[in-house]
C-alpha cells in the first residue's frame, strides 16, 4: 500500500515505490493507472536482473477528503499485483494567480486615494463552489447606524477602529464552477494618515456540504500617508523702484520644491498675475504648470 497521509490539495506530493528483479532475467513492467490525479513515471520498462529501479508515484488530487485509489503492476511472466494508494486532501482547491495569502504587505499608499488591487481566482477542484469575502471583524450586512468601534488601531493609541474597514472586497460572494476564473477586486481607502493592519477572509460552501468553512485569512498591511515638500523660501518678497524714464523688467527669485516622502506624485503650481513660474532657463510657463517629471 502507498500512504500519501494528509498531504494539501492540488500540489504534488511524491512517493518512491523500488521494483526489485531477484531473478537471474531481465524482467519487463508496465504499470497502469485510471486517475488523473495520480501520475506515474516511469510507466514501464525493464528491471535488470539481480537490481531494482525506482517508480515515482505523484498525487495532485483535485478534491478534499478521502481519496482512495489502486494501480495494476504487471511483469513478465508473473502475476499480475495491485497496490492500493491511499490519501487525505485537505486545503483547499482554490487558486490566486498573485501572491495573496498568508500575507499581502503593500507598499505605502497616499491617503484620500484609493489602492486597487485585482486577482484571478480559479477552482481547480472538481466541485461547484460558493466563495464570501469579508474584512475580519467587520459585519458584512449594512448597518443604518453602525455600532461603536471597539478595538484600536495599529499604532494610535486611544483611538477607535472605524465602522468600517479600510479594504473592502468585491464581490462579496462568487459562485465558481470547476475550472472557472473570476476576478477579485481589493480597494483601500484611508481618509486620514494611519498605519493599517487587517485580515481578509473567504469562507467556502463546496457541494455537496452546505455550511460555511474558512478555507483563505490573508493579514494585509499598509502604510498610508500624505504628500510633503520642502519648500527653499517661506515667502518671496520682490521690490523695484521705477523713475519716469526706466523700463521696467521681469524679477526673478529662485524657488526649489523637494519631495520629503517616500512617493513620487505631480505637483500643480498656480500664480496670478503679475507672477509667473518660469522653468530654469527664466522662460515663462503657462499659469499653471505642472511639474514634470514628479517630484
Amino acid at each position: 500500500m502507498i500512504n500519501f497521509g494528509k498531504i494539501q490539495a492540488i500540489q504534488d506530493t511524491s512517493q518512491t515505490l523500488q521494483l526489485c528483479n531477484q531473478g537471474l532475467i531481465p524482467a519487463a513492467f508496465r504499470v497502469e493507472i485510471g486517475d488523473r490525479c495520480l501520475r506515474i513515471e516511469p510507466r514501464e520498462g525493464v528491471v535488470p536482473a539481480k537490481a531494482e529501479i525506482p517508480i515515482v508515484v505523484t498525487a495532485n488530487l483535485d478534491d478534499t477528503g478521502r481519496f482512495e485509489d489502486s494501480m495494476k503492476l504487471f511483469i513478465e511472466n508473473s502475476l499480475t499485483s495491485v497496490i492500493p494508494i491511499q490519501a487525505v486532501g485537505i486545503g483547499t482547491t482554490i487558486t490566486i494567480d498573485k501572491p495573496f495569502a498568508p500575507e499581502l504587505s503593500l507598499e505605502p499608499q497616499f491617503n484620500l486615494v484609493p489602492c486597487i488591487l485585482r486577482f484571478k481566482v480559479t477552482n481547480k477542484g472538481r466541485q461547484f463552489q460558493r466563495l464570501f469575502w469579508s474584512t475580519e471583524g467587520f459585519s458584512t450586512f449594512r448597518q443604518r447606524h453602525p455600532l461603536p468601534a471597539l478595538s484600536v488601531s495599529k499604532g494610535q493609541n486611544g483611538s477607535q477602529r472605524p465602522a468600517t474597514p479600510v479594504f473592502k472586497l468585491r464581490p462579496r460572494s462568487m459562485n465558481l464552477q470547476p475550472g472557472e476564473t473570476k476576478e477579485l477586486v481589493v480597494e483601500g481607502f484611508s481618509s486620514i494618515v494611519q498605519d493599517v493592519e487587517e485580515k481578509l477572509v473567504c469562507e467556502a460552501i463546496v457541494e455537496p456540504e452546505i455550511t460555511k468553512k474558512q478555507i483563505i485569512k490573508t493579514k494585509v498591511t499598509c502604510k498610508f500617508i500624505s504628500p510633503t515638500v520642502q519648500i527653499s523660501y517661506g515667502a518671496n518678497t520682490f521690490y523695484v523702484e521705477k523713475y519716469p524714464d526706466d523700463v521696467l523688467t521681469l524679477q526673478y527669485k529662485p524657488l526649489s520644491l523637494k519631495n520629503t516622502c517616500c512617493l513620487p506624485f505631480h505637483l500643480l503650481l498656480d500664480l496670478e498675475q503679475p507672477f509667473l513660474i518660469c522653468d530654469a532657463n527664466q522662460q515663462p510657463l503657462p499659469a499653471r504648470a505642472q511639474s514634470d517629471p514628479p517630484l
